[in-house]
């Protein structure tokens, strides 16, 4: 006789004991490694992380310190001669483009500083701007007047072989003198002398940067060398004319009409106010023109 279907599939899931038992163990076992990478993710990675990063942070830590220590000392080290610097190399310490060629441009026509004053007479530098280069930069210890009593007499063949420009005084130079400054050829002598004849004299030096043309490397460069002295060719304002007065680089066509136009109107001028409503100057171009004005 057949046996009854659910008896013969019985049959087929009947295990002794023993069977069961390593069934329930494999099982068991399955279970574990199944679970393994979930735990190990959950538990044991995260320790391992921190492991590492806490390794890393000492390590920066370490690194920053030593760093800390001796990078200020390698850098005064490592500073530059003032005479060595390039125009980059004060850009990158705070100097404004303009002055680092001022400076470059005198050290230039110097053939270097040789003492801290020189570079005090740049045109333009200021206290705070020598301190910055004292700062990162080498200066020359000595100055000028320290070094003058040092330095010994010079023998007669190096006077010939050494040419000192001599100094020129700005209002009475002629075209040969101006040429000897360094920096300075017939192009630039032409413009001063045609500047000093429209104004009727300088009475600063200053007044050199005003010239069309004219760097201002090149005024920094042979200030040192010049002087402003001698009288000026005053501007007669009762008598002049509106063309005449053009003339005067501070003065403009229009100011110079308007000018006139209030002598003839009211009469002759007597005080300096009276020319700076006339011509509708400002406080600064009156201040320009008044050593130039005689009444």
């Amino acid at each position: 006789m057949h046996k009854k279907p659910f008896k013969a599939f019985g049959d087929w899931f009947y295990y002794t004991l023993s069977e069961r038992k390593a069934a329930f163990y494999l099982c068991g076992i399955i279970i574990i490694l199944s679970l393994f990478p979930f735990a190990y993710d959950h538990f044991i990675r995260p320790k391992a992380r921190l492991v590492v990063q806490e390794q890393l942070i000492n390590q920066l830590e370490k690194a920053e310190s030593s760093t800390r220590y001796t990078s200020e000392p390698s850098a005064r080290q490592k500073r530059k001669n003032i005479n060595d610097a390039t125009w980059k190399d004060m850009i990158n310490i705070g100097i404004q483009k303009k002055l680092a060629n001022s400076i470059i441009n005198y050290r230039n026509a110097l053939k270097g500083f040789s003492s801290s004053d020189q570079i005090e007479k740049v045109y333009g530098i200021s206290k705070q701007d020598i301190a910055l280069l004292k700062k990162e930069f080498i200066l020359p210890s000595k100055r000028l007047d320290q070094e003058t009593e040092s330095k010994p007499l010079p023998s007669a063949k190096a006077k010939y072989e050494t040419i000192e420009p001599s100094i020129v005084n700005i209002n009475l130079a002629d075209s040969m003198d101006f040429v000897t400054l360094p920096g300075i050829g017939p192009y630039y002598t032409s413009k001063i002398l045609r500047f000093r004849r429209a104004l009727g004299g300088f009475y600063a030096i200053e007044q050199l940067g005003e010239i069309y043309g004219l760097p201002d490397s090149v005024i920094t460069a042979i200030q040192p060398l010049l002087i402003c002295e001698g009288d000026l060719k005053p501007i007669h304002i009762n008598e002049v004319d509106a063309d005449m007065l053009d003339n005067n680089p501070y003065i403009s066509r229009k100011q110079a009409k308007l000018i006139i136009a209030y002598r003839t109107q009211h009469g002759k001028y007597e005080y300096i106010n009276q020319i700076k409503i006339a011509g509708m100057l400002s406080q600064k171009e009156i201040e320009k023109i008044e050593p130039y004005i005689s009444f």
